[in-house]
């Protein structure tokens, strides 16, 4: 409580109001998350991404407002960059943008194939194809226009050097 006395009647600014963030910090600072429910609506979500993270507890999450759970997984598993995350995900189409964003960020083509959504796994081993010059991976295309875009953008790269894979551990 005497924390939150210095936050108390702030001014806001032009990133929003300085009391909600002053008392997302003192959340932070004291890893409490029921502070999390007296900044404004559209602050909380950052709030409990925090403490989430700071804990290195991804099921803080959970304590979040139904609306706000899936993002706060979302945006926890891109911060420690832990695909196992996304499982946590209830909605299909956030589940696969999670693997899709944590395959590009981590270099894992191994990630493409837990998409569902066929158009958007496509894409995914498409941008690995092109980062890593591995034509192999375009044969996991199903979309036939964009399997020859991918084998055809690959073999009109010659000599570029692609990216190294990363090691498989």
């Amino acid at each position: 409580e005497k924390a939150l006395e210095v936050c108390s009647g702030m001014p806001s600014g032009s990133g929003g109001s300085l009391e909600d963030i002053c008392t997302i910090g003192v959340a932070g600072k004291y890893k409490n998350m029921a502070l999390c429910k007296e900044v404004s609506r559209d602050q909380r979500l950052q709030c409990y991404t925090i403490i989430a993270g700071l804990e290195n507890d991804p099921n803080i999450c959970a304590e979040a407002e139904s609306s706000m759970v899936d993002q706060c997984y979302l945006q926890y598993a891109m911060d420690k960059k832990d695909s196992s995350i996304c499982l946590k995900l209830s909605d299909i189409s956030q589940k696969d943008s999670c693997y899709d964003r944590l395959a590009n960020q981590l270099g894992d083509v191994t990630l493409c194939n837990k998409i569902m959504n066929f158009g958007q796994k496509d894409n995914c081993y498409f941008n690995m194809a092109m980062r890593f010059g591995n034509t192999s991976y375009c044969d996991s295309i199903t979309n036939n226009d964009q399997k020859q875009s991918c084998l055809n953008n690959n073999q009109n790269r010659g000599n570029a050097i692609p990216l190294q894979e990363p090691r498989k551990q």
